[in-house]
């Protein structure tokens, strides 16, 4: 895999328990797994990826150059907190 082929979005962070729902919403595209250092792997449907991937990257189909980047980000004790700590108000 050449990962020096252009991005043309920036990276979008995503959490990692809303990864399947991205998967679903572009069921159509090309999924690969970044998992260090600077190796990917095909992102298979139902697989759950290992905790040492933070990036995800995408592309139309097989051929195409990447287009979109998923961050990965862990969301840890979220309960009544929202977003970066800040008090979810009811």
């Amino acid at each position: 895999m050449n990962m020096r082929r252009v991005i043309l979005s920036d990276p979008v962070p995503i959490l990692r328990r809303s990864l399947n729902a991205a998967r679903d919403l572009l069921a159509h595209w090309d999924f690969w797994a970044a998992d260090p250092p600077r190796t990917l792997s095909p992102w298979q449907v139902g697989e759950t990826l290992p905790d040492s991937v933070h990036d995800v990257w995408l592309r139309p189909n097989s051929p195409a150059a990447w287009k979109m980047q998923l961050m990965i980000e862990e969301a840890v004790g979220v309960d009544r907190m929202g977003v970066f700590g800040v008090p979810l108000r009811v």
